[in-house]
């Protein structure tokens, strides 16, 4: 019997194909066809990483007379493209979620957001740069968040999804304008925000935490999206990074990160179930910074039993009577550390008692203002199908209404998830 030896070969390809990224140039009008191919490993930029100290730099690649030079910076990296000694093709700064790019007025470069997503999720440490010191108004119930959002007076110029644009129509959430026609976008700048692609690693590294998340998740249709359980992962470690202790009796629902309180005889159950002498189900791993050391933070991660979970006064959010899955006893996930409990899970959040007592101010100017609007966007839709299927039109709606400069505009270009928020309205570590 011959065995074959071709498989393992293949597999080896692949791999090698995955580290490849290719940047592509074309002249501005002539979109069709590059006019020159740059391919780089991303191997390189790692090995760059590694060995060069703050002011150094290194040449990533020189192919067909394109130089490509890699620097590092205190607090962010710079790539340049070249071509001779005194003709920049192409910057590309980032600094902390944000990458700026600068390209000569005759083209027009794609590609970079892929090299922009792999350094960043290499270096990317975990920082809380603000903690939500207000609670979220009612969002249970659709008819609460449809004249919550309306009333924020949003409007968009044009929505290309025909269903979309029907869903806010029934539901009267923004006004959608009569004109059709999109200005180009011929600027030599851009700046855009990585998003939650830049944390790849945090969602590689507790795969085990985002499928058990996920598995609690499907029951419900606005939050049966992979996707979902990443942002939860996001949140609960956010939410690690916050300054400790919390207040008595006071727990966190990272999923929305609003905080809410228990009962003395809620919390003592909920206690009981983590700490020493209980094996975690499985572990929160992220990268942090404590001084100037970085160093990857491992926080254990408890399962409530169902007596703990039946006394907390809030259960977890369970499918409509009508849904397809048959319904199943959810499990809740905690976490107990430095002071702070959080809860994991997507709860049926009728009827809290939130903390503190002071209410988001959705008319705030500027960046706080829009803040509160995507924050309690994400919670809506974490809760109604309806407006979970336009979620990306709320929350951009919410950034053009901000007035933003562009600057401060591409930090808030994300998804609109609350745990990356925290880091983007302020510097984050990029080590």
């Amino acid at each position: 019997m011959v065995k074959v030896t071709h498989k393992p070969r293949v597999k080896r390809a692949q791999v090698d194909q995955n580290k490849l990224v290719d940047v592509k140039l074309y002249r501005r009008g002539e979109e069709q066809q590059p006019c020159s191919v740059v391919t780089l490993h991303k191997g390189l930029f790692s090995v760059a990483r590694k060995n060069l100290d703050v002011g150094g730099e290194a040449e990533i690649s020189d192919v067909d007379g394109i130089k490509v030079v890699y620097r590092a910076e205190a607090d962010a990296i710079e790539l340049e493209m070249s071509v001779g000694k005194d003709t920049s093709l192409c910057t590309m700064r980032l600094e902390n979620n944000v990458c700026h790019v600068n390209a000569h007025s005759a083209l027009k470069i794609r590609g970079l957001q892929a090299i922009a997503t792999h350094v960043l999720k290499r270096k990317q440490v975990l920082e809380a740069s603000r903690d939500y010191g207000t609670s979220l108004p009612g969002f249970a119930s659709l008819e609460e968040c449809v004249k919550t959002i309306s009333g924020w007076g949003l409007e968009m110029q044009q929505i290309k999804s025909v269903e979309k644009a029907n869903t806010i129509k029934e539901l009267g959430l923004i006004k959608i304008g009569e004109d059709n026609v999109v200005a180009p976008n011929d600027s030599t700048t851009l700046s855009f925000n990585v998003g939650v692609e830049a944390f790849k690693d945090l969602m590689f590294f507790n795969s085990k935490l985002v499928s058990r998340l996920h598995s609690n998740n499907v029951l419900c249709s606005s939050t049966r999206s992979l996707d979902t359980a990443r942002h939860q992962v996001l949140g609960a470690a956010m939410a690690c990074q916050l300054s400790g202790p919390f207040e008595r009796n006071e727990v966190m629902l990272t999923a929305v990160m609003q905080k809410v309180l228990l009962s003395d005889v809620a919390m003592q159950a909920l206690m009981s179930c983590t700490g020493a002498g209980h094996k975690p189900v499985t572990r929160l791993s992220m990268r942090v910074k404590r001084g100037d050391t970085v160093m990857v933070e491992k926080v254990p991660v408890y399962a409530l039993t169902p007596e703990a979970t039946a006394t907390l006064g809030i259960q977890p959010m369970h499918a409509d009577q009508d849904h397809a899955f048959k319904s199943k006893p959810s499990t809740v996930y905690v976490i107990a550390h430095d002071g702070k409990t959080l809860i994991l899970n997507h709860m049926d959040y009728h009827n809290l008692n939130t903390t503190p007592s002071t209410v988001c101010d959705f008319t705030a100017p500027g960046a706080e203002g829009l803040l509160a609007r995507r924050r309690y966007v994400h919670a809506a839709c974490c809760v109604h199908p309806e407006l979970s299927r336009v979620k990306n039109i709320l929350t951009r709606a919410c950034l053009d209404a901000a007035g933003l400069s562009p600057d401060e505009r591409a930090q808030f270009n994300t998804e609109g998830v609350p745990a990356l928020d925290m880091m983007c309205s302020g510097s984050t570590a990029i080590v």
